[in-house]
């Protein structure tokens, strides 16, 4: 009896080793393909060290953006349109839309990032948007995404379909401050606008400047100019003046 069980505990002990393999084995292989996943969305979502002109250019960027945005500001054009509700329009190129690629829109302050998804690996904070064989089809995807997240905001979300790409036109009221922007291969967007007609703010400085300096000094840019088209055609020039080479 003892003989007898000696025997079998050997047998015993290799068939736990080859269960304990087959078990690390079949571990392995189920976590291979998350591992490459999540390689694969580390390398998609993390940004490119950047190099030392763009941090500077990064530093001085709200600085920038606030001079810009004030001197650019758009002064309103009384009687040239304008309305309660704003339109734009996103464009899908057939054949050139890659994965990875962002809408991103916002609407009464809430803003989301659409990104377009083949394998299910998004970054943190985007939206994933099927994409489809088709630019059509992505496109209705991607306009039943936004309806499902701004359904209440927008009011009109129309796929117009067109030759070598897809347009999705955008209505949202006015008063919800909408934009649009998009990043990306294959991407372009017309951000919203309620079709009126504005003048930047810096050429109205400089229209006003110009008024006020040509009534002060007497209409100079006109009485002078036929005199400065002859200094500039050298009519009083004289190669004896001192200085001249």
């Amino acid at each position: 009896m003892n003989l007898q069980s000696s025997a079998i505990a050997p047998r015993g002990h290799a068939h736990r080793w080859l269960l304990l393999s087959v078990l690390m084995l079949l571990a392995a292989v189920t976590a291979a393909p998350t591992g490459t996943a999540h390689a694969a969305v580390t390398a998609q979502c993390t940004p490119a060290e950047q190099t030392l002109s763009e941090r500077i250019n990064a530093a001085v960027a709200p600085v920038t953006d606030f001079v810009s945005g004030l001197i650019f500001t758009e002064i309103p054009i009384p009687g040239t349109g304008g309305g309660k509700t704003a339109r734009a329009e996103l464009r899908l190129k057939e054949g050139r839309l890659r994965e990875g690629a962002l809408v991103r829109l916002e609407i009464g302050g809430v803003r989301h990032a659409f990104e377009f998804d083949r394998d299910g690996i998004v970054c943190d904070g985007h939206l994933p948007v099927e994409m489809a064989t088709t630019a059509a089809a992505t496109a209705e995807l991607l306009r039943d995404r936004l309806l499902s997240i701004h359904g209440d905001q927008l009011t009109k979300a129309t796929v117009v379909p067109a030759e070598g790409q897809t347009r999705i036109e955008l209505v949202a009221p006015v008063r919800l401050s909408p934009h649009l922007s998009t990043s990306g291969d294959g991407l372009a967007a017309s951000d919203f606008t309620d079709g009126s007609v504005g003048m930047p703010l810096i050429v109205l400085w400089l229209l006003l400047g110009a008024v006020f300096f040509t009534l002060k000094m007497g209409f100079i840019n006109l009485r002078g100019f036929r005199h400065a088209i002859q200094v500039a055609r050298g009519v009083y020039d004289d190669p004896k003046d001192p200085g001249e080479v």
